[in-house]
């Protein structure tokens, strides 16, 4: 840049409180001349400011030193806010997702396991520890005949998960003291077992989930509860068990009218048949076998524990 060309736009910014967009002359052509170079390529900002010289002189740092007690007050209420604030909406955050949990646990899809997924099942909840639902007054699933919630299980679920039947026609390592077990899987995540606590001289079932469940399985257990309580019809049923007190076996079933048990030889070999409705419960040519090992033993000592 010209030492003429600086000199114009230097004197232009001494008075440049006077110059407006009508301004015309030596100056205009000045600035228009340095902004065509800048437009063209043949200089850039940081030259011709060099050229032009501090338009403003530099000042020296200036210490600002220690903060007085009020801006530290200051501070220290602000910090308090902003830390009150974070904890604020974490809370909210967590409030939100247990409505969200609640909501989608408002209500159950239960979805039996047939006699042949227990496999699968077992595979998946392997580690699982099994926590017995405590009693609950009013509750049909803990007032009502066992033999009469079988009927109103297999009603609604269609045929035990495990059982005498189950026993011949899958060859599950069950347990002898178990007269039925239902294994649930409700909202595609929560394991739920549904057993008889004493074949057919109890009333009630154990309901037991998975630990990490706990928090949610006394409404598991008042929906399954409502659910068999509307079940109008029980189906008919036939079935074996093993009272272990007693040191025999008991044939016991419903016919669409009514409940029996009678002892039974234990013998190997044959399946179990479902009377029709109002017809007399004859016994099959054998009975079938039910071999220790599940865990429902387990549960059903742990529920009756609490019982007693």
């Amino acid at each position: 840049m010209t030492d003429t060309l600086a000199k114009t736009i230097e004197a232009g910014w001494d008075r440049r409180e006077s110059i407006g967009a009508t301004t015309g002359g030596e100056l205009r052509d000045a600035v228009e001349t340095a902004l065509a170079r800048l437009d063209a390529g043949e200089a850039r900002v940081a030259e011709i400011m060099a050229e032009l010289g501090p338009l403003v002189p530099a000042r020296p740092p200036v210490e600002l030193g220690t903060p007085d007690e009020h801006t530290l007050a200051y501070r220290a209420v602000i910090a308090a806010q902003t830390a009150e604030r974070e904890a604020f909406l974490a809370a909210e955050a967590a409030k939100a997702d247990s409505l969200i949990r609640v909501a989608r646990m408002a209500s159950f899809t239960w979805q039996r396991v047939p006699p042949d997924g227990q496999g699968a099942f077992l595979e998946q909840y392997r580690e699982a520890f099994w926590r017995a639902a405590q009693p609950q007054r009013g509750l049909a699933i803990d007032s009502l005949s066992t033999q009469i919630l079988r009927g109103r299980l297999q009603a609604a679920f269609g045929r035990p998960t495990r059982n005498a039947d189950a026993q011949q026609r899958y060859g599950y390592g069950g347990s002898e003291y178990i007269q039925f077990e239902y294994w649930f899987v409700v909202n595609d995540s929560i394991p739920v077992l549904a057993l008889d606590l004493d074949g057919p001289f109890g009333r009630g079932l154990v309901l037991a989930s998975d630990e990490p469940h706990a928090d949610v399985l006394p409404r598991l257990k008042s929906d399954l509860s409502d659910r068999l309580a509307a079940i109008e019809h029980p189906d008919p049923w036939l079935d074996y068990y093993h009272a272990y007190e007693r040191q025999a076996w008991y044939r016991t079933g419903y016919n669409g009218r009514s409940t029996s048990r009678s002892r039974s030889a234990r013998r190997r070999g044959a399946g179990v048949a479902t009377p029709s409705a109002g017809s007399s419960i004859a016994e099959p040519g054998a009975d079938s076998t039910r071999s220790d090992g599940a865990d429902a033993d387990a549960v059903r000592q742990r529920a009756a524990e609490r019982r007693g």
